[in-house]
Formats: structure tokens, sequence, C-alpha cells
């Protein structure tokens, strides 16, 4: 899944990648993203207590996924096994663009045992992508 939103300060894409085993250990919830659209905070929530979270004073906006608009294929997570226990994840089957204005910000990949995010350097413009360790046993 895909999370692509502006800000005030600037775009914010997102992408997570839930349960790659797919099923989900009894109990877990799926790790949720919020985002302050005053100051830019961005959370992760792992436990859900019922209550939005709240910064300078106002509710957090849940991020929700891209899936079914234009861009979709700007977006959505291409995933290739590297090897028996890394995987290579690119954002989008055709290169999405990076600019100072426009980019990913993360890729965060969801397993059984937590939530593994790498944040991405924007400062080179070239397809986003990170490499993460995950045995596929």
């Amino acid at each position: 899944m895909c999370i692509c939103l502006s800000c005030s300060r600037q775009d914010v894409v997102l992408l997570i990648i839930n349960r790659l085993s797919g099923y989900k250990k009894f109990g877990v919830m799926d790790v949720k993203f919020y985002l302050c659209r005053i100051c830019g905070n961005l959370i992760c929530k792992v436990v859900d207590s019922g209550v939005t979270p709240v910064c300078c004073g106002s509710e957090m906006t849940l991020l929700e996924p891209k899936s079914k608009d234009n861009g979709v294929e700007k977006h959505l997570p291409v995933v290739e096994w590297v090897n028996d226990s890394t995987l290579k994840v690119k954002v989008g089957s055709i290169p999405h663009p990076t600019t100072k204005e426009h980019h990913i910000v993360m890729i965060a990949l969801e397993t059984l045992n937590g939530v593994d995010i790498r944040l991405l350097d924007n400062s080179k413009e070239e397809t986003p992508q990170s490499l993460f360790h995950y045995s596929k046993s």
C-alpha cells in the first residue's frame, strides 16, 4: 500500500507493505501512520486505544493507502527477492519522480514481528528503493 498526500511543508509519500506472509498474529493490529498538518510530524501507531493522536493542539490525520486512482503505477510497491534473506522494495512499476517538493519519505515493511522502517535519502533524484533483511522461511 502507498500513502501520498500534500501537507503544508511538502508532499509526503509513504509506502507500507503489509503482511508479506499473508497472515497475521492473533490480536495484532495493522500499523497506522498519522500526520500533523501543522508541523509535519509523522507517527507510527502500533497499539490502538481508540484515541486519535494529537499534535500542535489538533487531531492528527490518519494516512490512508493510495490504491485505485491516477498514478497508481508510480506509488504501489514492486517487491523482489534479491536472495533468500533480502527483499528489494522499489516504489512504482514506473519511476516515481523525486524532487524537493514531492518525494518518498520512507518505506515501511510490516511483518508478523513488527515494522521495519527505512528513511530515504531524497537528495538524489533516483528511484526510491530500499533493501530489507527478511527470511523467506
